[in-house]
């Protein structure tokens, strides 16, 4: 999932969101923190999950076990591919729980 501004406020974005939960589907939020692109801190998307989704979706993403990796697009290409190694971990982990993790 990838958050930024508004997110959790699209009444489509909740749905897809609940679809995945109801699904279980593993999920794994990418956050965007550049201001530039609709990124805000991690609180705020915290506090708008809190005001528009259910607590169990809140404790999904953000409480147990949730997996939140950073993404910036100011940063050097170096660390945007760290990212996206980062990402295909958590994937990899994510869909093949009983194997082990990539380094």
């Amino acid at each position: 999932m990838f958050a930024s501004s508004g997110y959790f406020q699209s009444l489509n974005c909740r749905k897809e969101l609940q679809a995945a939960l109801d699904s279980k589907r593993p999920i794994i939020l990418l956050h965007e923190q550049d201001p530039g692109k609709g990124g805000v801190s991690l609180e705020e998307l915290k506090d708008a999950c809190r005001m528009h989704c259910s607590g169990r979706t809140h404790a999904k993403l953000f409480e147990k076990g949730g997996r939140v990796i950073p993404f910036d697009q100011r940063l050097p290409e170096i660390f945007q591919l760290c990212t996206l190694r980062m990402l295909a971990a958590a994937l990899y982990t994510a869909l093949h729980p009983h194997r082990a993790p990539i380094s």
